[in-house]
């Protein structure tokens, strides 16, 4: 006997529980269940078994997979937990310095790994708002800040601080 274990998985990606029970009598079944749920070979689900070894894959997994799993063949029951964990958003072009004379206009880029990420402009510790001063666009990955009119006072580190919205 080897009982299934935690895992921990990126979302997108399929999740496998893994058991060895030797099944004595051919009345005995065994079944697998996320909660009190019990599951079916589907889409989501594949489950199989090669001799006495058991398998739960699940595919695409989503947070919202994540929970309590359990398999339970006759008397015996094996718990395990899944753990979901979201894709770690990363810059692929982080923005750079660049160098305009006074009173033109400054374009900042930067390109994020998920199109669906919310980006926030800072200087030094103030987060920029849309206004005549500032513009913000995004084009997919690809997000732009543009400084109008710029002056000695706009001069300074930029920051960038970004959140993946689910």
């Amino acid at each position: 006997m080897e009982d299934i274990s935690d895992q921990t998985i990126t979302e997108n990606q399929t999740a496998t529980f893994e058991c060895q029970i030797r099944i004595n009598y051919p009345e005995i079944s065994l079944t697998w269940y996320k909660g009190t749920q019990k599951l079916e070979n589907s889409d989501k689900y594949e489950i199989s078994s090669v001799d006495d070894r058991h398998y739960l894959k699940i595919k695409n997994c989503q947070v919202k997979d994540q929970g309590n799993y359990r398999v339970v063949c006759g008397p015996h029951i094996s718990n395990a937990k899944l753990t979901v964990t979201a894709d770690q958003i990363q810059f692929t072009k982080c923005i750079r310095n660049i160098e305009v004379s006074e009173r033109h206009s400054a374009t900042f880029e930067c390109e994020l790994s998920f199109d669906n990420a919310t980006v926030s402009w800072y200087k030094d510790s103030w987060e920029l708002k849309e206004s005549p001063k500032y513009n913000f666009r995004t084009e997919g990955r690809r997000h732009f800040m543009t400084i109008r009119n710029v002056t000695a006072e706009d001069e300074g580190l930029l920051k960038i601080f970004n959140s993946f919205l689910l």
